[in-house]
């Protein structure tokens, strides 16, 4: 489950204790953080290790404004996802 700010609607993630927005403290649980894919790139080493297979993250514009980097299967540049507080994607 995430979080938006019931003084301005702003929910991103990270889940924050302060509202970048509005400096509001005050939270209402929301759905998964909706959004457009804008990029993808794969990751085939981490710290000189192979990744097999290679690990797929995208970054995603949040429709409630900010960006995220999620990992997920292998979202397309466009795509419309569904972001949870793990930052793993999901169809929209």
């Amino acid at each position: 489950m995430n979080r938006g700010c019931a003084s301005c609607g702003w929910a991103g993630l990270p889940i924050r204790e302060v509202c970048p927005n509005c400096d509001g403290t005050t939270w209402l649980e929301t759905s998964q953080a909706l959004g457009t894919v804008r990029a993808v790139t794969r990751v085939h080493r981490s710290l000189g290790s192979a990744l097999d297979p290679a690990q797929v993250l995208a970054l995603v514009e949040l429709d409630s404004g900010g960006w995220v980097i999620g990992a997920g299967s292998d979202p397309e540049v466009g795509a419309r996802v569904a972001v949870g507080q793990d930052q793993v994607l999901a169809p929209a």
